[in-house]
């Protein structure tokens, strides 16, 4: 099997003002230099984690994804039922603020939610 490495053509590397940028050779995405080019290749280019519903034969499904977290968050949104039950390993998505108790249907809601409205309060105080 080919590498990564082989498979991929070298990013371009470009400098604005005292920052240099690494191109993706296959679309337009630019990171900082020190960002990790491989990892944005991985997920975005080379999928290679499969719906774990499909592969179990519960759904007619052969998506396939880059991170096994993006394939979570398509089983919970596509195949509920399958994710749902504690023996096929899907951990659950949702999430409850800690500080107002509203529900999210994923974590990252919530995060975002948390960094938004509760920024600036602290565990234990009153949420405004």
């Amino acid at each position: 099997m080919p590498t990564l490495r082989r498979r991929i053509s070298p990013a371009i590397t470009t400098q604005v003002g005292s920052s240099y940028y690494s191109e993706c050779p296959r679309c337009i995405a630019r990171k900082k230099i020190n960002v990790c080019n491989r990892k944005h290749i991985q997920s975005k280019h080379l999928p290679h984690i499969r719906c774990k519903a499909g592969e179990k034969g519960a759904a007619d499904c052969d998506k396939a994804f880059g991170e096994r977290k993006n394939m979570y968050r398509h089983v919970w949104a596509h195949h509920k039922p399958f994710a749902m039950d504690p023996a096929n390993g899907i951990p659950r998505q949702d999430a409850v603020c800690s500080l107002c108790g509203e529900e999210f249907k994923r974590r990252d809601n919530c995060k975002r939610h948390y960094e938004e409205k509760h920024r600036n309060i602290k565990r234990g105080s009153k949420a405004k």
